[in-house]
């Protein structure tokens, strides 16, 4: 009898030795396929540690979770994540709210992006990852305005000109026919001062090459401002441009369009008048 307990004892013992290293080989393993940026690897490590072994550690979902987003699956990285934000650890809920903000502007959501690097920077103050995401989202945010505002005005700018181009066209196309029913010499000056006006108001309607090279200069002047701010800003963090592109890169933000300048049509040549 002594020795069946003393058998059970020792097969006990031995069992939990064993399940103890296993846990330790498998989180070993996760954490260097991590690392190494075998995200894969490292999702099937975890998930064996959660679901055999039933770890609930929150360091372990948290990488679990960022393994998902690495590999651009945000369906499962954000359901994790939004487990994490009852996390008695301030720091736990940061990080959670930050890599929700990441995956909501990566899919165009951008209230939500921002509220959650609000509630980010709320649950820890010195969250400089979420500060500088955040700064930089609404700055993005603010060229964007500015640029559609621009096109905006583009467009009417060249709708208001090709109104002004159409008045002219047809006050000069009855000029001319008041002039050609007219005889003789005299009729031949006037059809000729006719053409001659008609030429000038078609150069006169068309849009002056060099205003608008100013005017795109002035536009990206003011663009070139913007992005000192931007990199002033980021000098203060300590966080290089390059940095930061590489964050905006992994939050794949909606694919952010930057200010593109388009090119100037030239004016058409003007055609020879005709021998009237």
């Amino acid at each position: 009898m002594r020795l069946i307990l003393l058998t059970n004892i020792f097969f006990a013992i031995w069992s939990f030795l064993n399940r103890f290293s296993e846990i330790n080989n498998y989180i070993d393993s996760a954490e260097q396929n991590f690392q190494k940026g075998e995200y894969e690897l490292a999702i099937k490590d975890y998930t064996i540690l959660i679901n055999k072994y039933k770890i609930k550690d929150e360091d372990i979902l948290l990488n679990l979770a960022h393994s998902y987003y690495n590999i651009q699956d945000t369906s499962n990285s954000k359901k994790i994540y939004h487990n994490l934000l009852n996390s008695e650890d301030s720091i736990t809920r940061s990080i959670a709210h930050q890599q929700l903000a990441n995956v909501f502007w990566m899919t165009g959501k951008k209230n939500k992006a921002i509220y959650h690097y609000t509630e980010s920077l709320k649950a820890n103050t010195s969250n400089e990852t979420a500060r500088i995401n955040f700064e930089l989202i609404q700055k993005l945010i603010k060229l964007e305005e500015q640029y559609q505002t621009g096109v905006r005005y583009k467009k009417e700018k060249q709708a208001s000109n090709q109104g002004n181009t159409g008045k002219a066209s047809n006050k000069t196309q009855t000029g001319s026919g008041n002039s050609i029913n007219q005889s003789g010499s005299k009729g031949d000056n006037n059809a000729e001062r006719t053409a001659s006006e008609e030429s000038g108001e078609y150069q006169g309607s068309q849009s002056d090459p060099e205003n608008e090279k100013n005017e795109l200069r002035n536009q990206k002047n003011g663009n070139k401002e913007n992005e000192d701010l931007i990199t002033n800003k980021l000098k203060a963090a300590n966080l290089s441009l390059q940095r930061a592109r590489a964050i905006l890169d992994a939050m794949k933000q909606n694919e952010i369009q930057y200010l593109q300048q388009k090119h100037i049509a030239k004016p058409e040549e003007e055609e020879d008048l005709p021998n009237w």
